[in-house]
């Protein structure tokens, strides 16, 4: 199951579910699950945020090995990330961006054009503060194209915010 932004995977078992397994066999399950998230099917990427739930364990009990459990949670993992739909998160920068009051229209434009999302303009003294959230890929180069769009008056810091699904 997804989880929130930012709260982490984890792997559990359902309540009554495994019981009569040694607690070396029930970790043995969840690190085959483990295992599966620290390369993705998105490009091998890190999976994150996501709750893996073990349901059932079918079986004798003295049938089981730590290996063959490994195996097979790591094997669950894989066929249920075949049904679901994974998606590539990428790094959001909160920017600020000072600019003069006459740049502002083609400042705004450049940040459009980078997949930007315009949070809030403040003016002060023939200057306008942009608030936005850009993706990290498109703001390479952005240094460059924000002197050219305010002949060298403008400047810009950016911080981390979040991650979110890549557009």
């Amino acid at each position: 199951s997804p989880r929130p932004r930012a709260a982490g995977s984890s792997v559990s078992w359902r309540e009554g579910v495994g019981l009569d397994l040694a607690e070396p066999l029930r970790q043995a399950a969840i690190e085959g699950l483990r295992e599966v998230l620290h390369s993705g099917p998105v490009q091998g990427y890190p999976l994150v945020d996501v709750e893996f739930t073990i349901l059932a364990v079918e079986g004798e009990p003295g049938d089981f090995t730590k290996v063959a459990l490994k195996v097979a949670g790591a094997n669950a993992v894989r066929q249920a990330l075949q049904a679901a739909r994974p998606a590539m998160l990428e790094p959001i920068m909160e920017t600020e961006i000072n600019v003069p009051e006459e740049s502002l229209g083609d400042v705004i434009g450049e940040l459009n054009s980078r997949g930007g999302r315009i949070i809030e303009i403040d003016n002060h003294d023939h200057f306008s503060r942009i608030t936005a959230d850009v993706p990290l890929q498109r703001l390479f180069g952005y240094t460059t194209a924000l002197r050219s769009a305010t002949k060298g008056r403008g400047s810009f810091a950016m911080k981390s915010s979040r991650y979110d699904t890549m557009v």
